[in-house]
């Protein structure tokens, strides 16, 4: 969904399923859209939470680290350790 604003647009989504669509690709597509346009992405935003898995394929595909795992963020790993 667009949306107007005074100083630009704003788009707006739903990601359903980030292990079909990553959180890189739709946000890829939408900067694709905008350059297309003539425009270009100022900052994005999340609205609510996302699942750690999705956090790390974003870092695995920017990184081009696909061998990182969720084992080598630090908070999951304490997490993880506090919850054995």
């Amino acid at each position: 969904m667009g949306l107007e604003l005074d100083d630009g647009v704003q788009v707006s989504m739903n990601l359903t399923d980030y292990r079909r669509t990553s959180v890189l690709t739709a946000f890829e597509a939408v900067r694709s859209r905008a350059e297309a346009a003539g425009a270009s992405v100022r900052e994005s935003e999340v609205v609510g939470l996302l699942p750690q898995d999705a956090v790390t394929a974003v870092a695995q595909e920017v990184l081009a680290a696909p061998q990182l795992t969720r084992a080598q963020v630090l908070e999951a790993r304490i997490l993880d350790t506090l919850l054995s």
